[in-house]
């Protein structure tokens, strides 16, 4: 009886075991500012202004206008670097051409880009194709 008493609680302890690993797996935290290539790949949307909406909403809420005097602008989006637009742009980019996607608050879009971003931006990286 003891031994079946002993076994069966190491069993348990097992079985408990297995589970608080399976659990800590999926308490694995994204980072609220990127959309990785592993998640875009599980998704069924076609471009990136809809994986920006299913994903990361918030990302495509301006800051709101900054002064009385100048008109709102809106989130820039830049591609590999380069200026593309407004967030329109990115239903131009296929879910297949993108590598991963960042916001970037005001203050760092305007570090990284200039002083015009003062809504904020997105920066696309797309997959580079081995030559």
């Amino acid at each position: 009886m003891r031994v079946l008493r002993a076994g069966l609680g190491f069993a348990m302890f097992v079985v408990l075991m297995a589970n608080a690993a399976e659990a800590q797996k999926a308490k694995v935290r994204r980072d609220p500012r990127v959309i990785t290539a592993e998640e875009i790949a599980s998704r069924t949307e076609t471009n990136a202004l809809d994986l920006v909406r299913a994903l990361r909403s918030a990302w495509l809420n301006g800051r709101g206008s900054t002064s009385i005097l100048l008109p709102e602008q809106g989130i820039s989006v830049y591609v590999d670097g380069v200026k593309r637009g407004s967030i329109d742009e990115l239903r131009f980019i296929t879910k297949e051409s993108i590598q991963e996607m960042r916001s970037l608050t005001a203050s760092d879009a305007q570090a990284r880009h200039g002083m015009d971003n003062v809504s904020g931006a997105i920066e696309v990286t797309t997959r580079k194709t081995p030559k």
